[in-house]
């Protein structure tokens, strides 16, 4: 159960590739040590306390605490802002691309009613990374790096980056909303460049434990093997609705992230138990979308308000690991829409101006580029946009997908 979870949280945030292997050894003698007595509960928890243990050990944000501050253009800094409206950014975890929902006979009439109702422009787009980490890291830093290190991409979510020093440069208050136990950002502490929304706990230990006796309950429940956790309502998208509910807020920029609807099994395996389990969270993020833009929009006509998605569900494979039980041949463009497939939708006060720069909208990356330009009402941000949006899967190489276009057999040359 926990083997494919470790091999691809260790990867992405660890910085050693052994620890995985010396994991997987010990987890595998515990289990041949109890299997025989039938104490699986004893499995459970020894297993629970490894991983919590080691996945913590590997998610130190105190690594290199002296950290270079992100590199921002002067040009980028320098030119003014038209106007300075709050700015909302509404993240729903693996929330899919309307491709995808298509191919797996989903409704998402709720979804185009609200988009409708408050005047969403959506845009068809993907993201270059199917890790949350790394893609929110990449859309905040508007670089592409392939970074793959937790604690590099952690260190640029919780502020290290282009987009937050922008704001602040022309005077914005910047707001994050997330929990102490979050499952991408456990040490809520590090969110050293941000005002943070909600009142929680600051206190380490506290978060240390909370997020090990989250591992250890999931586990006990069967749960941890998959990236569709017990999390009940997808708050942190909500206490930003709270939060903007308020009223205009001057010079604002705000995010949170909820872990609705969240991607299918890490291992890919059991694509109809694991449909099923995602499919009602599919249902309740639109419901939650619904509740959340309720609150949001209501006190706030003049905001931009962007929502987003992160990456795929990865749903029809092992598409964590590029789908590698399947053939070259196999792999359609549905493939690239399930693994990188992302949503994105923005509110524009202004639908004239937004339309003179949103043409450039083609990966979620895009989204502050476009922003700044609109508040900027001027190109010169749409030169910062990451160049090379080309995508490739790990075990199909050979594929490449760029700017919605699928090209079987591109890179032949190479295998």
């Amino acid at each position: 159960m926990l083997p494919p979870l470790i091999r691809s949280v260790i990867k992405y945030t660890g910085s050693y590739p052994c620890d995985f292997i010396f994991l997987l050894f010990i987890l595998y003698f515990i289990v041949d040590l109890f299997w025989k007595k039938k104490k699986v509960i004893i499995i459970f928890l020894l297993s629970a306390t490894l991983f919590s243990v080691f996945y913590k050990i590997n998610l130190n944000p105190d690594k290199d605490a002296d950290e270079v501050a992100a590199q921002v253009p002067e040009e980028l800094l320098a030119i003014p802002m038209k106007d300075t409206p709050t700015v909302y950014l509404f993240m729903y975890d693996s929330f899919p691309h309307k491709e995808l929902i298509n191919e797996l006979g989903l409704d998402r009439s709720g979804l185009d009613a609200l988009l409708r109702e408050y005047q969403f422009k959506e845009y068809d787009v993907y993201s270059l990374a199917y890790h949350t980490i790394a893609s929110m890291a990449q859309v905040f830093s508007v670089q592409r790096d392939d970074i793959m290190d937790g604690n590099v991409c952690r260190k640029i979510i919780v502020g290290n980056n282009l987009v937050n020093a922008v704001f602040k440069r022309h005077g914005y208050n910047n707001f994050v909303s997330a929990d102490d136990d979050h499952w991408a950002f456990p040490n809520i502490t590090y969110f050293k460049n941000y005002n943070i929304i909600s009142n929680m706990n600051k206190n380490k230990s506290s978060i240390d434990f909370a997020f090990s006796l989250r591992v250890i309950c999931s586990i006990i429940k069967g749960s941890l093997n998959t990236g569709v956790l017990s999390l009940e309502e997808g708050n942190n998208c909500f206490k930003l609705a709270k939060f903007a509910n308020r009223g205009e807020h001057e010079r604002t920029f705000a995010w949170g992230m909820s872990d609705y609807p969240g991607h299918s099994s890490i291992s890919g395996k059991g694509f109809e138990r694991e449909f099923k389990r995602w499919e009602s969270r599919y249902y309740m993020s639109i419901e939650n979308m619904k509740r959340d833009m309720k609150l949001a929009i209501s006190n706030n006509p003049s905001a931009i308000v962007i929502l987003m998605s992160d990456h795929g569900p990865v749903l029809l494979d092992d598409a964590s690991r590029g789908y590698p039980s399947l053939k070259d041949d196999q792999i359609k463009p549905i493939h690239f829409r399930d693994m990188f497939g992302a949503f994105m939708a923005v509110r524009w006060p202004d639908k004239e101006r937004a339309a003179k720069y949103d043409k450039e909208f083609n990966i979620t990356q895009d989204v502050f580029p476009v922003v700044f330009a609109y508040l900027c009402d001027s190109p010169i941000p749409l030169k910062y946009k990451i160049k090379d949006t080309a995508i490739r899967m790990r075990d199909h190489r050979n594929h490449k997908f760029d700017k919605g276009v699928f090209y079987p057999n591109f890179y032949e040359e190479e295998k």
